[in-house]
């Protein structure tokens, strides 16, 4: 008779054993005595401690004597440093400042000379204004200026037959209009001497003026009127020399 009992443990145990095989196969397992080497290698791994930190060692009198003398003289590197930059930064701003003072003092000096230009010329206008309302110092323009309608059509002077015009007259028709230019020449000096004064004349100025007439007559031999001036003033010049030294 077959003891099914049996047959059923060996079964089982027959197929632990292959299943054990398999396990073995994939993942190696470690031995008892691997599993215990393990073991005590754990337990002989030294863990980390807290510890209290490291306590500073007392220093000796020199030492101390020492460190506040580095400490002083860092300090002391470190004011003189600013010192320094605050002295280059008064000196850079000074510089500035008196660049500053001189641009403004050449512009003050070029406004000052453009003013003054303005002005001058501003009077010389002025002046040529004034003179030019006087009239004209010769009678020909004055002549050109009643009697232009009479000569042209547009209100563009015929300078050519104004000038035939002019010819044909005789100098009783002249003599009115060439004692009106002469007119117009004094009132034209009046109105110069009032608005632009001439500077007095020096010594020299009045010398040449009294003696000119009297040079220039001994050079009449000369055809050069030119020339005969040029001598005229360097014999002046001599005898004002030579006057002079006298003195």
């Amino acid at each position: 008779m077959i003891n099914v009992t049996r047959l059923r443990y060996g079964y089982l145990a027959a197929r632990t054993a292959q299943i054990r095989s398999f396990n073995e196969r994939r993942v190696p397992t470690l031995t008892k005595i691997e599993t215990i080497d393990r073991t005590k290698k754990m337990i002989q791994t030294p863990t980390t401690k807290i510890t209290d930190p490291p306590k500073k060692k007392k220093l000796s009198r020199t030492a101390k004597r020492a460190a506040r003398a580095r400490k002083s003289a860092a300090i002391a590197r470190r004011e003189r440093k600013m010192r320094e930059k605050r002295r280059i930064e008064v000196k850079m701003a000074a510089e500035r400042a008196k660049r500053k003072r001189i641009r403004a003092k050449q512009r003050e000096k070029e406004n000052a000379i453009k003013l003054k230009h303005r002005e001058a010329k501003a009077k010389k206008a002025a002046i040529k204004l004034a003179i030019r309302k006087c009239g004209c110092p010769t009678g020909f323009p004055i002549f050109i200026k009643g009697n232009w309608r009479s000569h042209t059509d547009s209100h563009t002077v015929d300078f050519k037959r104004a000038y035939v015009a002019w010819k044909s007259l005789s100098d009783t028709e002249r003599q009115p209009y060439v004692d009106q230019g002469k007119q117009n020449t004094i009132k034209r000096r009046e109105v110069r001497s009032l608005l632009k004064p001439k500077k007095p004349l020096n010594y020299y100025n009045k010398f040449v003026r009294e003696n000119f007439a009297e040079a220039y007559a001994k050079e009449s031999g000369l055809s050069d009127r030119r020339l005969a001036a040029q001598n005229a003033f360097r014999t002046l010049g001599i005898m004002h020399k030579n006057r002079k030294g006298l003195k």
